[in-house]
């Protein structure tokens, strides 16, 4: 019994050790890469190449609205992305000795990510056992599944990350003129500090005013927090850059990043269906421009 109790109390420990360590974890890693970013600046300063790029295309978000693993659900609720990246490469720092070292298939980049007014809504089919729950709403009586299909949210993100790329092939000789290379693909990770602002609505009208026009499991306090909110993202995927000209590549890129919050979607109700993170996938295609690239490299 002693036994078992000790290990209780350890077990205990350990998860009240590991509730107050995580968010701290979560706010010291992306500061690691704004310093490793400058202090890489700062010894490479003279031998840095840098690039701006612009990237569209679709996000999906992945929320408490729906099921997860639905397909309707992972991919009706999306938004059109927007991307302003900067790009810093080191491929031309070894080059007075010959040398070649894994900075040339490395590039550092940041970026500004926004998805503006995602609309989410239960884009799922129930069966019919799910709708005998009959719930009241204002003048007549209505099933469960009315009620959830009535239900929407609205979301806006702001993402401002840091991501390791690195490229399959040599970027010096990705860039030269005399390759007959065009296409080079890349792998990325990296983190992202995200803001957003959500809020719940039903087209059967204001839920402030009457929460009936709510499911039930959203009627408890505390099951809605709506308003601004900010959050970690760790994020990775994959792409491929095409050179266009010389001074300009295609990128296409598709990433997935998980959030440090089941909080974004403002969805908080204390059931099993609405306690995983909230995660995004994103498919941009873009255009790169070299900076400085004034000579033949």
């Amino acid at each position: 019994m002693q036994v078992k109790n000790n290990y209780t109390y350890l077990n205990n420990n350990c998860d009240l050790f590991l509730s107050l360590l995580i968010p701290h974890i979560m706010r010291i890693i992306p500061k690691f890469f704004y310093i490793f970013i400058f202090a890489t600046s700062f010894v490479f300063s003279q031998k840095i190449s840098y690039e701006i790029g612009v990237l569209t295309g679709k996000a999906s978000l992945q929320t408490d609205y729906g099921i997860r693993g639905d397909i309707l659900s992972e991919t009706a609720n999306n938004t059109t992305s927007l991307t302003v990246a900067h790009y810093m490469q080191f491929s031309n720092s070894n080059n007075w000795n010959g040398r070649r070292s894994i900075l040339d298939h490395i590039v550092i980049k940041s970026e500004i990510n926004f998805l503006n007014s995602t609309d989410l809504k239960h884009h799922v089919n129930f069966t019919e056992s799910n709708t005998n729950n009959k719930q009241e709403g204002e003048n007549k009586i209505l099933s469960a599944k009315e009620i959830l299909s009535k239900m929407s949210g609205n979301i806006s993100l702001v993402n401002f990350g840091v991501q390791i790329e690195y490229y399959l092939k040599d970027i010096t000789n990705f860039f030269n003129q005399r390759s007959s290379s065009k296409l080079n693909p890349f792998v990325n990770f990296g983190f992202n500090y995200s803001l957003y602002n959500n809020s719940v609505s039903s087209s059967l009208g204001d839920w402030h005013t009457n929460i009936n026009f709510l499911p039930e499991k959203y009627r408890i306090e505390g099951a809605i927090k709506e308003g601004p909110g900010g959050a970690f993202a760790f994020n990775t995927g994959i792409g491929t850059r095409y050179k266009l000209s010389r001074k300009i590549d295609i990128v296409a890129q598709f990433k997935w990043e998980i959030y440090a919050s089941d909080a974004i979607d403002g969805l908080q109700a204390d059931v099993v269906e609405n306690k995983s993170n909230e995660t995004l996938t994103n498919l941009q295609f873009g255009l790169i421009y070299h900076l400085n690239f004034n000579k033949n490299i």
